[in-house]
């Protein structure tokens, strides 16, 4: 409560910054893709039911699953590597030692502690080195 002013300004300050020194970058990075985009879209559309019958549904399927899985995945990458980056600079594994991974049963593995592995992994061996 009360600090949406201070959250304003400090936001459009690092989108107007950031923002406009990032743009070419991201201009030249959507004009650089644009061809794999094309052609990831041509493949998928030879593999969907309907090319022969109904091309125009069979390019726009192709065009939603395709933006669809690639914007899940694009965004959980994004998200996975910030939040190891964060724990790299802050020093803060992202699990704690001692922490249990609910499905590791599930899936053929013995419930240990996963702390010390991601320890190993994790923040404090690359800010100590």
């Amino acid at each position: 409560p009360g600090q949406w002013k201070n959250f304003g300004v400090t936001y459009a300050a690092i989108y107007l910054s950031l923002g406009s020194l990032l743009r070419p970058v991201r201009m030249a990075l959507a004009v650089s893709l644009t061809p794999v985009y094309s052609a990831a879209v041509a493949r998928l559309r030879s593999r969907l039911p309907y090319r022969e019958s109904n091309p125009k549904l069979n390019r726009t399927l192709a065009l939603v699953v395709l933006s669809g899985i690639l914007n899940v995945v694009g965004t959980c990458a994004i998200i996975a590597v910030g939040a190891w980056l964060a724990g790299v600079i802050t020093g803060v594994p992202a699990f704690p030692p001692g922490c249990r991974l609910p499905w590791a049963r599930s899936i053929g593995h013995s419930n240990r502690s996963i702390g010390p592995r991601l320890h190993r992994w994790g923040a404090t061996r690359l800010i100590r080195s």
